[in-house]
């Protein structure tokens, strides 16, 4: 079973038919008539639709293939800026909030939290539209979010690594590491640097950790591409992500 008839049958609702290959979207709010009508219409609309009633539900249901997420500002259980806050440790996907009346300040926030602020209930068609847009957006990104460096390639937007069409299973840290350097290949950089770029924040930089995560990417970039090295050390300095590779000494 579907996170989508999941979502429904546990609130005992009928499940509308909708397109099995349209943009997933996720509709965050209460369980009223005007939700249920923001649901027909994207499905008629050629969207996949699913339902969640408070910010933990959304949390729970939100999935790799995920297009869009609308939500109301205000939810039983959490604000709609605090869920946006706590999604974009796990999507990508635009988030377009659903205000009853707009005023700056809420415009504010937002476009601060997500990327689009429309009124509630509004237009059916409008808000099609603009999750189209905020859709179409984000695929256009995503088809500019990807280095090549044969056979390897990373996938910045979806935080992946492939070698040959096989994905190589990294660290969240091992993958920063490979995409801070791989995005000035052939050019030294410091160890501050890299490290201030990998561990956000204020954190003193801590060489020996880098040092470590750095040993295991090489690790499972040899596995791969045997004989060959993405990553060389520069002594004193740095790193530096080079391609061609190099052979390993």
């Amino acid at each position: 079973m579907n996170t989508t008839t999941e979502s429904y049958k546990k609130r005992g609702e009928s499940i509308p038919l909708q397109s099995h290959t349209g943009p997933l979207v996720i509709l965050v709010g209460d369980n009223s008539r005007i939700t249920t009508e923001r649901t027909r219409f994207l499905i008629r609309h050629g969207h996949r639709v699913v339902r969640a009633i408070c910010g933990r539900e959304a949390l729970d249901i939100v999935s790799a293939d995920t297009a869009c997420i609308v939500s109301e500002i205000e939810l039983s259980d959490m604000s709609g800026f605090d869920l946006a806050g706590r999604l974009r440790a796990l999507t990508s996907a635009p988030i377009l909030f659903l205000a009853a009346g707009i005023g700056d300040e809420q415009v504010a926030y937002g476009f601060e939290h997500g990327d689009d602020v429309m009124t509630h209930p509004g237009n059916l068609l409008e808000l099609a539209l603009r999750i189209d847009a905020q859709i179409r957006r984000r695929y256009a990104l995503h088809a500019m979010d990807r280095m090549s460096y044969p056979p390897l390639v990373i996938d910045k937007e979806m935080r992946l690594v492939w070698v040959n069409g096989h994905e190589l299973p990294l660290t969240p840290k091992e993958f920063s590491i490979l995409t801070v350097l791989a995005r000035a290949p052939n050019q030294p950089m410091s160890v501050e640097n890299v490290f201030h770029k990998v561990w956000i924040g204020n954190a003193p930089c801590n060489r020996h950790v880098l040092a470590v995560n750095v040993s295991t990417l090489r690790k499972h970039l040899a596995e791969v591409v045997p004989g060959r090295n993405f990553i060389r050390t520069e002594w004193g300095f740095g790193y530096t992500f080079v391609y061609p590779p190099i052979p390993i000494e």
